[in-house]
């Protein structure tokens, strides 16, 4: 028997003699390609790290991807594998994974992908991130002497009207979000489920008041609204 390991097509060869039986073995291994993507929303810097384990050959791996970033395997042996994601508690994770750009193959809510790659299969895998939203709380309190501070004897004032508005071009307001919401007895107010990005907060300024608090010069946006103080909070929602 002859083994021609020159040609280019991996063709076995051999001489057969008269009266001579012979067998012969081929094996062959499926095999596929795995691509996974990150997509986080809205879009940040943030770093995601990543396992991936499966096949009959018990293959490993661990990577990092950024927002729009992905990673490649090509050649992988077909079979069952799992890809997982390192879990944070200021997004909800979903995943999407298709075969050859048709869907079906896996989706749901979670961390971890489990998936089975047959031969000729090109699975694509996307982590969609979404950041959870937070919440913005104060206190509303009567200035009794105007000196811009809450002093010992200074109380909260009750049904106060507070505002939400999203960050407009030049540090001005955008939109309304919501409706304005009314302090309790001790003058607290909280905006809740408030999703990433940036914001301004303000007050209604009823007839015979003035603002005393928050002043020129703090981080605030100096805005001129119908009913509402000059000077907005401007505070920023990030993930979590």
């Amino acid at each position: 028997d002859e083994n021609d390991d020159d040609d280019e097509n991996d063709n076995l060869s051999f001489t057969l003699a008269a009266g001579e039986d012979l067998t012969c073995y081929v094996g062959n291994q499926g095999q596929g390609s795995i691509t996974i993507i990150k997509d986080v929303n809205p879009d940040d810097e943030s770093e995601w790290f990543f396992d991936i384990s499966g096949g009959p050959n018990s293959f490993s791996d661990q990577f990092s991807l950024f927002d729009n970033g992905s990673e490649v395997y090509e050649g992988v042996a077909a079979g069952l594998y799992t890809v997982s994601e390192e879990a944070s508690d200021n997004y909800t994770t979903a995943y999407d994974c298709i075969a050859n750009n048709e869907s079906g193959v896996t989706s749901g809510l979670g961390t971890t992908a489990n998936f089975e790659v047959e031969a000729g299969d090109n699975i694509v895998c996307t982590f969609t991130n979404r950041a959870n939203p937070g919440s913005i709380s104060g206190t509303k309190w009567e200035d009794v002497n105007g000196n811009g501070d809450p002093d010992e004897g200074d109380e909260g004032i009750f049904e106060w009207l507070i505002y939400l508005f999203t960050g407009g071009e030049e540090g001005g307001l955008g939109d309304q979000v919501g409706d304005p919401v009314s302090t309790d007895e001790e003058g607290n107010y909280t905006f809740e489920n408030v999703t990433v990005g940036d914001y301004f907060i303000c007050e209604e300024l009823p007839e015979g008041w003035i603002q005393t608090y928050p002043q020129e010069g703090d981080e605030t946006g100096n805005i001129e609204e119908p009913n509402l103080g000059p000077i907005c909070w401007y505070a920023e929602i990030t993930a979590g």
